[in-house]
């Protein structure tokens, strides 16, 4: 008996010492976005961090507006092109599943989820990019669709599958269509897996880089006037700032950093805020 309580002592802080391991680097670099981050915003506030142009190189701190803006834009078509896209699809996959275009569909769903972000901008680039002549906001939400729908339709999937049968079959038996009871009967229920689907679809989104160089642009010093034209966003300056001798693109890249963070933080205290689970 002692040996058996010795032993799994012996395990659990086994456990405990690799899970402290593995998380350790990510503190230590989440410790140093937001020391750095609140250094450099702070020394010229928030608002002209969030709405200011950058400055020239070397030349004091000032803002990161049009990454910011960029980022609002090229996130936010993305996710208006892929909700409605993953809910059709995962919808498909749910009261479809052995029909031809369901597994066709379900195929190429998984594989976008392995294809790296950086080919879907280089494919994006020859199918977009070129043909308009020009990198673009609209390219670079296109890209972003692509690389978040997998993120979409996975958890949309898992969501609407996890509805137990009986209230399906509730809902058939009063008489409800499929698509009655896909509204009235499913969504309800799972109105928090589709919700966090959501959040961590424009997670995907947001923390994108790789797909975004080859299409939406670099712009950073002035404001985008229409969604055709280049644009930018944090990610991309801060891949940008990163490798200049500047120290003040640094700081402000850290700053750009800390806004990353502080819009993911966000974006989960929405989703705990609005959506309440539902008991069944």
């Amino acid at each position: 008996m002692k040996m058996d309580k010795l032993l799994d002592r012996a395990f659990f802080l086994a456990v405990l010492s690799m899970t402290a391991i593995a998380i350790f680097p990510f503190f230590v670099l989440l410790f140093h976005v937001i020391e750095n981050g609140i250094e450099a915003i702070l020394q010229v506030g928030i608002l002209r961090f969030l709405t200011s142009l950058p400055p020239s190189p070397g030349n004091g701190m000032e803002g990161v507006g049009p990454a910011v803006l960029g980022t609002v834009i090229v996130v936010g078509l993305s996710t208006l092109f892929s909700i409605p896209i993953s809910f059709a699809l995962s919808v498909l996959f749910v009261e479809f599943p052995n029909s031809r275009i369901s597994k066709i569909s379900s195929v190429l769903t998984d594989s976008l989820l392995e294809l790296p972000s950086i080919i879907v901008g280089m494919l994006i680039y020859v199918l977009v990019v070129v043909p308009m002549k020009t990198p673009s906001m609209i390219a670079g939400s296109i890209a972003l669709t692509v690389v978040s729908l997998p993120i979409y339709v996975t958890y949309m999937r898992n969501a609407l599958l996890s509805v137990p049968p009986q209230y399906r079959e509730a809902g058939y038996s009063i008489g409800l269509k499929k698509l009655q009871v896909l509204l009235k009967v499913m969504m309800p229920i799972a109105r928090r897996g589709l919700s966090l689907s959501v959040v961590l679809g424009i997670a995907r989104a947001m923390g994108e880089t790789d797909s975004l160089i080859f299409t939406v642009g670099n712009v950073l010093y002035y404001y985008p006037k229409d969604v055709a034209e280049p644009g930018t966003t944090l990610t991309i300056l801060i891949y940008n700032f990163v490798q200049t001798p500047y120290g003040n693109y640094i700081a402000m890249a850290w700053g750009a950093a800390l806004m990353i963070v502080l819009f993911y933080l966000l974006l989960f205290a929405i989703s705990k805020l609005l959506v309440k689970e539902v008991r069944i």
